[in-house]
């Protein structure tokens, strides 16, 4: 190993091992030397002591200045959930591990911006259909609220050539969403799903 070059890191000579693991000093280019695991030298994790992706970063935001805007940052979000997002996330079993991919244009910040326009305040990006990746015509910006009714678990229902979740229809006819997700799973006819509770019953009252 000592000697090899691995992007802009050449290896001086062994540091240490650690679980396992060979830890090599490199000298990087720009001059910094660096102790870096040879486990991310040979597969590329790691090609510089840092400074390159503190270069991209700033070739980044030379270009379309908006490293720290809203949008940017819920684009690079989508982007992790999608490609970098590790094994052990919380959130991996819903993205990655379930092969949530983004469009190829979408790699590129500057078409992502071209087709979704800036983030507007107090909204998130949300895919319509959560079953499908993130594309152009599966996203739009979403309230917190709206994006929590379209998640991937939730039951949808289409009455009178309409469709919407559970928790959205529980909103319109004041029927609770345990109600209605109850009459969906027993099969009931659309009619029955969306038949006003009779408070009155187990009350003492009848109805009138």
């Amino acid at each position: 190993m000592i000697g090899k070059q691995f992007g802009r890191l050449k290896i001086l000579y062994f540091s240490h091992k650690k679980n396992g693991f060979d830890f090599w000093v490199c000298l990087c280019d720009c001059g910094n030397q660096k102790i870096i695991n040879g486990f991310n030298l040979r597969y590329r994790i790691s090609r510089s002591c840092g400074c390159l992706s503190r270069e991209m970063a700033s070739k980044r935001f030379r270009k379309h200045g908006q490293t720290n805007s809203y949008t940017y940052i819920s684009w690079n979000g989508m982007k992790s959930r999608c490609t970098t997002l590790p094994i052990n996330s919380i959130n991996y079993k819903y993205y990655r591990g379930k092969g949530v991919t983004m469009c190829d244009r979408w790699y590129d910040y500057d078409n992502f911006l071209k087709d979704m326009g800036e983030r507007p305040q107090g909204m998130t990006l949300e895919r319509i259909d959560p079953s499908k990746g993130y594309y152009k015509e599966n996203c739009e910006w979403a309230t917190p609220q709206k994006q929590a009714y379209n998640k991937s678990n939730t039951l949808y229902i289409t009455y009178n050539n309409e469709t919407k979740s559970v928790g959205e229809w529980s909103k319109i006819t004041g029927i609770k969403t345990n109600v209605l997700r109850s009459r969906i799973k027993s099969n009931s006819t659309q009619e029955t799903i969306f038949r006003p509770v009779d408070l009155s019953f187990g009350t003492g009252r009848r109805g009138k």
